[in-house]
C-alpha cells in the first residue's frame, strides 16, 4: 500500500515539480498562486484517471472493487480540487466573475466547460442516477468515455490558451505529448483481459475501504505539497 500511495503522489506532484523546476513561475498573492497549483493538481488527477480506470491490475493484488472505488474516489477528488481552484480564485479576485460570462476569453470558457462536464461526469456516475439515465451499463461506459475525453479536450484548451504557466512552445508540446501518451496507453490496455489473480498472487478480499484511505492520504499530501511549493516559490522570488 505504501508503494502504491507513493507512486500516486509522485504522479500527481510531477506537474508541479516540472513547472517549478524548468523556469521561474509568475507569482502574485499566496491564494492566487495556491489556487492555480491546485488547478494543476486537478488536471493531473483527470489525466491519471485514464490509467486508474477501475479495471483490476496486477499490483496491488486487491479485489476488483478496490480499483473501481479508487477510480471513483479520485474522480471525487478531481472535482473537489476543481471547485477549490475556481472558488479561491473568485474569492481572491471577484472580477474574475467576468470570465464566467459568454463574453469571456475562449480559453476561460473552455475551462468552464471542462468544469461543467466534470460535474456532469461525476454525478451521472452515481449509482442511483446512472441507473435512471443509462440503464444499460455498456451505454453508460461509452457515454462516460466520451464525456471524459471531452473534459480532457477542453481542459487542454484551457491550459494551452491561458499560457499562464505553460507559456512556451516546448512546454505546450510537452503537455500535449504527456496527454497523448496517457490516452494511447489507455487505448492499448482498454481491451486487455481483466486480471483476476493467480495461484502465486491471489486477490485479497475485504480491502474496498482502502481506496478511500488512499485518496484521503493523497489529498492531504498534495494540498500540503502545493502550499509548501507556493511558499518556496515566493521566498525564492523575493530573494532575486
Amino acid at each position: 500500500m505504501f508503494k502504491r500511495f507513493s507512486r500516486l503522489c509522485l504522479y500527481l506532484a510531477a506537474p508541479l515539480i516540472l513547472l517549478w523546476g524548468i523556469a521561474p513561475l509568475p507569482t502574485a498573492t499566496f491564494l492566487w498562486d495556491w489556487a492555480n497549483a491546485v488547478g494543476y493538481l486537478a488536471a493531473a488527477l483527470l489525466i491519471l484517471l485514464f490509467l486508474y480506470r477501475g479495471q483490476p491490475q496486477s499490483v496491488p493484488a486487491f479485489s476488483g472493487r478496490f480499483f473501481i472505488n479508487l477510480h471513483r474516489d479520485l474522480g471525487y477528488l478531481a472535482l473537489i480540487f476543481t471547485a477549490i481552484h475556481i472558488g479561491v480564485l473568485l474569492i481572491e479576485e471577484p472580477l474574475l466573475i467576468e470570465h464566467l460570462k459568454p463574453t469571456a476569453p475562449w480559453y476561460m470558457l473552455s475551462g468552464l466547460v471542462a468544469a461543467i462536464l466534470l460535474l456532469v461526469l461525476v454525478f451521472s456516475s452515481l449509482p442511483n442516477l446512472r441507473k435512471k439515465i443509462w440503464p444499460d451499463y455498456r451505454i453508460f461506459r461509452q457515454r462516460h468515455l466520451i464525456i471524459s475525453l471531452s473534459v480532457i479536450l477542453f481542459l487542454f484548451i484551457h491550459l494551452l490558451g491561458s499560457r499562464y504557466y505553460i507559456n512556451s512552445l516546448w512546454k505546450q508540446l510537452l503537455l500535449i505529448l504527456a496527454g497523448c501518451s496517457v490516452l494511447v496507453h489507455y487505448g492499448i490496455n482498454r481491451k486487455q483481459p481483466k486480471y483476476y489473480g493467480s495461484k502465486e498472487m491471489p486477490r485479497e478480499r475485504g480491502n474496498t475501504s482502502a481506496s478511500a484511505m488512499l485518496t484521503v492520504g493523497i489529498s492531504l499530501v498534495m494540498l500540503t505539497a502545493s502550499v509548501l511549493l507556493v511558499l518556496l516559490t515566493g521566498v525564492l522570488t523575493a530573494n532575486e
